[in-house]
């Protein structure tokens, strides 16, 4: 089942996400609990904020966090998160969850979705599959500050 995402999923989506982005591909060993809580709740907040949680048995399995915006000339939704547990990946679930939240944005008027992902990860390719284009003048660029 997919449904809206409501406040008080944000101490269990925080959990998933932290368990899943602390090892696997990523190890971002840095990721305590607490700095997910308090991102996603940071999200949360934001005006126009759009989540989705996908459950299996009642159990959330999958999640997607972004807001609505009138940047350019039409509305626009931006993911800023978007994940599925480790050990449902490949068995369709995520085609299933982006479509749904594709055709819910529709129905809302939203004519554009965006996200940042990186070349290096599965994710990349999921997105390809998924007729996402490649920005030739956007680029996500990152400047570590010591």
């Amino acid at each position: 089942m997919i449904r809206n995402l409501q406040f008080k999923d944000l101490p269990k989506v925080a959990e998933i996400f932290q368990d899943l982005f602390s090892k696997n591909e990523w190890n971002f060993t840095w990721l305590t609990y607490d700095k997910t809580l308090g991102y996603f709740m940071d999200i949360y907040n934001t005006p126009k904020f759009k989540g989705y949680i996908y459950e299996m048995d009642n159990e959330i399995i999958g999640c997607t966090l972004g807001a609505v915006n009138d940047y350019f000339q039409f509305p626009q939704f931006e993911i800023k998160e978007i994940f599925i547990e480790q050990s449902f990946r490949h068995q369709g679930i995520g085609s299933i969850f982006l479509d749904y939240i594709e055709n819910d944005l529709k129905n809302l008027g939203v004519q554009i979705v965006t996200l940042h992902t990186q070349r290096s990860i599965q994710a990349f390719d999921f997105y390809n599959k998924k007729n996402y284009l490649q920005s030739t003048d956007s680029v996500h660029m990152v400047k570590i500050l010591n």
